[in-house]
């Protein structure tokens, strides 16, 4: 909420895309069961949706997989167990995931890039 009054966004938008994103999470959460992603995991994607824009997003959960990956090599490679048997905690690389989106968008490239996402959604928004 304070990261919304202070940037001048409009709460409606940041609201939308927290509340699709959880849905979309619950969905999974239950057609998967609480083996696979937790209930945490919901609530953190519903504070991330109010944090980011819906194609800032789908980006973050592409830089998580990423990173979950190469946790998953990481422990596969230090438990010496198979790949599929190792469980990384998805909440985690989510958070890591999206403090990395922080700080990278101080880079200028970068930076341009994320809002470019943002322009995106919101042409998409206004024209529906």
């Amino acid at each position: 909420v304070i990261y919304i009054y202070f940037n001048h966004q409009d709460p409606t938008f940041s609201l939308f895309s927290g509340i699709v994103a959880t849905i979309i999470f619950f969905i999974i959460f239950k057609l998967t069961g609480e083996n696979k992603i937790g209930f945490g995991d919901v609530k953190l994607i519903f504070i991330l949706g109010l944090f980011y824009r819906l194609f800032q997003l789908n980006f973050i959960l592409l830089v998580s997989s990423l990173v979950g990956i190469i946790v998953g090599v990481i422990f596969s490679m230090i438990q010496k167990k198979n790949i599929r048997k190792v469980q990384v905690p998805f909440g985690s690389v989510l958070a890591i995931a999206s403090i990395l989106i922080i700080f990278l968008s101080f880079i200028p490239q970068f930076g341009e890039y994320l809002n470019n996402l943002n322009l995106i959604e919101l042409v998409f928004i206004q024209n529906a």
